[in-house]
């Protein structure tokens, strides 16, 4: 990934028949999410679990499973 390359706007669902937000945070972080092994690593390392309606392996796994509607309906993505 060039870091230097200016990023596009985040679509969300509904601007676009069939987005794939997993697909679009691989492809921004350079990070194949779908080789987690659900550890809870993430989960233990994050000093704002304790706020979220998904923790860190839960959206993980919302994004597997092409879940893109509940991943982003909720409180965190909604009132960011």
């Amino acid at each position: 990934m060039n870091a230097n390359a200016p990023l596009s706007p985040l679509r969300l669902p509904g601007q676009k028949t069939g987005f794939d937000i997993g697909s679009e945070v691989i492809h921004r972080s350079g990070v194949d999410f779908n080789t987690c092994l659900h550890c809870r690593g993430c989960a233990s390392d994050c000093p704002f679990v304790d706020a979220m309606e998904y923790h860190p392996h839960g959206f993980i796994r919302l994004l597997q499973f092409k879940q893109t509607e509940q991943a982003l309906s909720c409180a965190c993505c909604r009132n960011s």
